[in-house]
């Protein structure tokens, strides 16, 4: 991406939406603004927001930030479980861009080799 869109005091929908059209470009599948379930007890009590589900195995949440809160990685492990996805980037679009990873094992996932299918990426 480029130089102007990481050091600028742009918005993470405006920067989400560029990092989306990147990896488009590049041949992914990318589903925006994914909303997931939150169940307590058996019965859905909310939703959450995902910024980025990639290829249907990667969730991405921009953040555009001064610094990452520790509560962003609270936030990214609650979406794993939620989707029962075990990967997910923080990217960072501060003073000095990072990215993160997040992992959480989740019991399940299916067999290697199979994909959760969300149906939600975009296609080609």
């Amino acid at each position: 991406m480029s130089q102007r869109l990481l050091h600028g005091a742009l918005t993470e929908s405006v920067i989400a939406s560029a990092l989306e059209d990147e990896l488009l470009a590049r041949g992914h599948r990318v589903a925006r603004e994914v909303r997931v379930g939150v169940w307590y007890e058996g019965r859905e009590i909310g939703t959450q927001r995902i910024d980025m589900i990639v290829d249907d195995v990667l969730i991405i949440e921009v953040k555009a930030m001064a610094e990452i809160h520790p509560a962003a990685f609270r936030q990214v492990h609650s979406y794993l479980r939620a989707t029962r996805l075990e990967l997910g980037l923080i990217v960072h679009f501060g003073p000095t861009p990072t990215v993160q990873r997040v992992i959480f094992t989740n019991d399940h996932t299916p067999p290697r080799g199979q994909r959760v299918r969300s149906d939600r990426c975009a296609q080609d």
